[in-house]
């Protein structure tokens, strides 16, 4: 591994923490950060600024959904790999049209973690055979990749209005590093590279209108 790869581990179990931080780190992993709660790990994540994110979905408090969707909104170049026992299909579904890089299930074998992360560094989403059975249907990586979350579409739009980086930051009160990370989901999502392109995607997924 060229680049040693930074983990936050989140989950309300130590013994799970403790268990996947010792497998993690004798693949060569550098585990930064752990949490037992959504709100500590907010505080980490902010702090380590991670390259994963491995977090449970059922969490004391705050639900998990909760973590995924604020790194989704906050640090979206941060990749989500979600290891839980959940499989209510509902929750699966809504986790996975996050964007997350990965969802498995705590049953698996740890090894299903490594082949995970593998495909989450290269960009590649992954699931669980399990969690396919669950949603009755194998999901599709290429059609995952192009649901846009709702701070994308919003950033599509002000993209669409010609306006800068600076300026779409300073609109939404965020940094021009997260809108940059936005508008290179939005591109790879999307499977364009021009505003030509995002125009003729937007208007045929009904994003925005003629």
């Amino acid at each position: 591994m060229e680049k040693q790869v930074s983990i936050v581990l989140v989950d309300d179990h130590q013994l799970i923490i403790d268990s996947i931080s010792n497998f993690l780190s004798s693949l060569g992993y550098k585990i930064i950060g752990t949490a037992c709660s959504v709100i500590e790990a907010k505080q980490v994540i902010t702090i380590q600024d991670p390259d994963i994110v491995i977090c449970d979905i059922h969490m004391p408090i705050q639900r998990g959904t909760d973590l995924v969707r604020w790194i989704k909104e906050q640090k979206p170049w941060v990749k989500v790999v979600v290891l839980s026992m959940c499989d209510d299909r509902v929750t699966v579904g809504e986790v996975v049209s996050m964007g997350v890089s990965a969802y498995l299930l705590k049953s698996q074998s740890i090894r299903n973690l490594q082949t995970a992360l593998e495909r989450a560094i290269a960009g590649r989403f992954y699931i669980s055979e399990e969690i396919a059975d669950v949603l009755m249907a194998k999901v599709d990586a290429d059609i995952t990749r192009k649901m846009l979350t709702c701070r994308e579409e919003e950033i599509l739009r002000l993209i669409l209005d010609e306006l800068s980086n600076k300026e779409i930051a300073e609109k939404l009160f965020i940094s021009e590093r997260t809108v940059e990370a936005h508008r290179r989901n939005i591109y790879r999502k999307t499977s364009t590279s021009s505003i030509i392109g995002l125009m003729k995607w937007a208007v045929e997924n009904n994003v925005v209108a003629l």
